[in-house]
């Protein structure tokens, strides 16, 4: 079965419990500090089958600490791109709650989930483990719409910054392939914010 086949269905295979309500993810936890930008790795102890099992502990979340992190592997990378996509959709998701379905925000969180399964089918293909989603910590919105537009513009900023980064790396042509439509996907809608901004 070709790769792309097998993207296509592990993405069906994760859209249908999204559209029936049931969540599919599992994993650590990613730990996150915004205000430290360090990334340790750590042994931790042999399971109870006797493997030693490697953990990543993120210190910064999404874009921000992708675009800060100077050592990236292509699971990081993924786990960063995640973040910052459940950060997107949960940011937009707040700001329809607070002021209504209002433009772009209404419109773009579709996309952002889109974004988010095209993700974890490469999770799946390359058999990393899901992180678990952890984007409400991180979630403020601002007390006007204004300044959520400007939030919006922002963040789709570092979004597009973050994929450039990882498409300056020797990745397979799946994961580059995916990560040029979701940087595309932002440069579209940091149009739609900037033009409300």
């Amino acid at each position: 079965m070709s790769k792309r086949l097998l993207v296509v269905a592990t993405l069906l295979l994760f859209a249908l419990p999204a559209l029936i309500g049931c969540s599919t993810v599992s994993g650590t936890a990613a730990k996150t500090d915004t205000a430290a930008i360090q990334k340790e790795t750590t042994a931790t102890s042999e399971s109870s089958i006797g493997e030693t099992t490697t953990s990543v502990i993120f210190n910064g979340y999404g874009a921000k600490g992708a675009l800060a992190d100077s050592e990236l592997t292509q699971e990081e990378m993924l786990v960063y791109a995640l973040q910052d996509e459940y950060l997107a959709k949960g940011e937009y998701e707040a700001v329809v709650k607070k002021f209504g379905n209002v433009n772009p925000f209404s419109n773009i969180i579709a996309s952002e989930q889109t974004h988010i399964d095209l993700l974890l089918g490469l999770f799946a293909v390359y058999g990393y483990p899901v992180p678990e989603n952890t984007a409400a910590q991180h979630i403020s919105v601002p007390a006007t719409l204004s300044e959520c537009y400007t939030v919006g513009v922002n963040a789709e900023i570092d979004n597009i910054a973050m994929y450039e980064k990882f498409l300056g790396k020797s990745l397979p042509a799946d994961i580059s392939d995916v990560f040029i439509r979701l940087r595309d996907g932002s440069e579209n809608h940091l149009a739609a914010f900037e033009k409300k901004a």
